[in-house]
């Protein structure tokens, strides 16, 4: 079992009214907070030729919490109004991640190691506006991560 909370990401953008490029009037940007729970695993091997050397394949599943906060409009031109913001949301959704490394043995009960992850961190979406009559909101279906890892693997 793992767990992990990531760094705040804060996406940001331009709001084309009537999606029209000609009214890119506003500025955009909100925050996402990401935790995940997942089961991990490593499959690794040996060198022949390097007892040392342990090359690994990982993958991991699980459950990933994506809460979605603090949007706001900026006006790009003086007489641009802001629209009222979306509510913040929290959203849970299944996450995945595959990854590839190299653990090196220090002794015989520590490793240390170094990695790249992929991770599908699940969806996230803003709540709905009171200003607006739909229930439209902003949203990703699917928020990715590429990860550089390092780590530690204490041996029992």
């Amino acid at each position: 079992m793992a767990g992990y909370v990531d760094a705040q990401l804060s996406p940001e953008g331009d709001v084309w009214q009537f999606a029209v490029p000609l009214f890119d009037t506003l500025a955009y940007s909100y925050n996402i907070h990401h935790s995940r729970v997942v089961f991990a695993s490593k499959l690794l091997t040996t060198l022949p030729r390097y007892q040392t050397i342990h090359p690994y394949f990982s993958w991991e599943l699980g459950t990933a919490y994506n809460n979605a906060s603090n949007y706001q409009e900026t006006p790009l031109i003086p007489l641009a109004v802001p629209m009222m913001p979306f509510t913040n949301d929290r959203q849970s959704s299944f996450a995945w991640g595959l990854g590839v490394g190299v653990d090196y043995s220090l002794n015989q009960h520590v490793r240390a190691g170094i990695g790249y992850q992929f991770a599908d961190l699940g969806s996230v979406a803003l709540g709905i506006t009171p200003a607006e009559s739909t229930t439209q909101t902003l949203d990703l279906s699917h928020l990715y991560s590429n990860q550089l890892r390092f780590q530690f693997t204490f041996l029992v």
